[in-house]
């Protein structure tokens, strides 16, 4: 006899065919748990559901945890309560109601039929551990999430008391295989693939089960997760009795929500502040430009060498010290676009590079740029710091997309483009130099996500 939850597509299909099994455990819980708070009324007390947002639920099941939240509904300028099962859809309508401002589909998590940046808030609880393919769920939530939005995902814990009743009924080793595909333990590391700013609340909780026929209901429930649901109930009951303690069993719950954000961490790598980030790597440190490195990044940015950079030279100093305040004081912003870092290398400024949001109206692409001090040009410094900064687009700023342009006479921009994985998507391009007039050819490159993700993998 084998214990465990599935994720099978066909058991899971099967179990919640009809709303009678999840009812079941639904008002098991709702009648034992010692919060009386209860766990629905916990997870909707979390969300931060604003006048006008739109909301999607994936795995609604029987809507119970809209029932009595008018008041939040009203918020929702749409809200979709969605579900793999049309029998639970079909439950779901009863006890939520028909609303204009409700729609109800049925969709597979593995591929929402939603355009990008649809939704402000995505909510998928108690379901995730059942989906195949766990990652690319994780990435459609993503997708169809906006790039400030949140996702809110409800789970049990690793030590539930699952482990408690596998050890009454003589379940181990091959004979016990819980379900933790998707746990408050390691759910921050599969949401981590996709979200950059993951933080998970914990439900205190428990059961006190004085009606020992109710706790055998609810293990038959489990047909299709745990083979106990296939005894009788009579030999269910039998094996609790040596259990109980005054005619109740208590079991301990883990339970709890992980709450998702795409947008930029505010603290990177244990900084207390994000103009306090650095990022490392084998032998170059990016950090955000700050006031005092006017002189150091005067050194390339005024050199009058330059004629193949967008802005430069600056012509004096002032202009270097107001760029520097100027992208200083964006470190600050909660609205920043740009993220201008210097490139430091044995404790000097050897350089800049930025990544640029400005061009992206919701935020999914960014623009990458560069520069090199002269002096340390051709000793591989631009790759390494365009490969980090590239995971930074990628990972910190969540973006789908990222591009880079060079004159099509700076082979050496061009070649580290390449190097860092990029592909040209436009050879024809041209650009007009605002200082000098000057009309030069234009190269740009492109890279995806999934293409970064695959070149990381190798």
């Amino acid at each position: 006899m084998k214990m465990g939850s599935s994720n099978d597509k066909e058991a899971v299909k099967a179990q919640y065919a009809s709303s009678k099994g999840l009812d079941t455990r639904i008002n098991f819980h709702n009648k034992y748990s010692t919060n009386k708070m209860g766990f629905s009324h916990w997870l909707t007390s979390n969300y931060e559901i604003k006048e006008g947002m739109k909301v999607l639920e994936l795995g609604t099941g029987t809507g119970d945890m809209w029932k009595g939240k008018d008041d939040l509904i009203s918020k929702c300028d749409k809200l979709v309560l969605s579900d793999f099962s049309e029998g639970m859809l079909d439950t779901a309508k009863k006890n939520v109601g028909e609303r204009t401002n409700i729609e109800y589909r049925q969709i597979d998590v593995q591929n929402i039929p939603f355009e990008d940046r649809s939704f402000d808030v995505v909510i998928a609880n108690m379901m995730l551990y059942h989906v195949p393919d766990i990652d690319k769920a994780v990435s459609e939530i993503g997708r169809v999430l906006k790039s400030d939005g949140v996702f809110y995902s409800a789970t049990y814990g690793e030590h539930n008391f699952n482990d408690i009743i596998a050890e009454w009924f003589g379940l181990a080793g091959e004979n016990y295989a819980p379900n933790h595909l998707f746990t408050l333990q390691n759910g921050s590391d599969i949401l981590g693939k996709e979200f950059a700013d993951i933080e998970v609340r914990r439900y205190e909780d428990s059961l006190h089960v004085t009606d020992l026929e109710d706790l055998a209901d609810y293990l038959q429930s489990l047909k299709a997760l745990h083979s106990i649901g296939t005894m009788k109930r009579d030999d269910i009951i039998k094996l609790l009795l040596p259990h109980a303690e005054g005619g109740a069993i208590d079991l301990q719950k883990e339970y709890g929500t992980f709450i998702a954000r795409l947008q930029l961490r505010r603290t990177h790598r244990g900084c207390e502040t994000e103009k306090d980030m650095e990022i490392k790597t084998k032998r170059l440190t990016l950090r955000p430009v700050r006031i005092g490195d006017e002189e150091e990044i005067h050194e390339y940015a005024g050199d009058k060498d330059l004629t193949m950079m967008f802005w430069l030279p600056n012509e004096t100093f002032e202009e270097t010290c107001d760029f520097v305040k100027r992208n200083a004081a964006d470190w600050e912003s909660p609205n920043q676009t740009d993220f201008e870092f210097v490139i430091v290398y044995n404790g000097k400024i050897i350089g800049g590079c930025d990544a640029d949001l400005s061009h992206s109206e919701d935020r999914s692409y960014a623009t990458l740029g560069w520069i090199i001090n002269k002096q340390y040009r051709n000793m591989g410094f631009a790759s390494e710091a365009g490969s980090a900064l590239l995971d930074f687009a990628f990972e910190n700023l969540n973006v789908e997309k990222v591009y880079a342009q060079c004159d099509t006479l700076n082979t050496a921009s061009y070649n580290v483009m390449k190097k860092i994985g990029m592909t040209c998507v436009n050879d024809t391009g041209t650009r007009t130099y605002p200082k000098t007039g000057k009309t030069s050819g234009e190269y740009t490159c492109m890279i995806t996500k999934e293409e970064w993700r695959d070149m990381n993998k190798r």
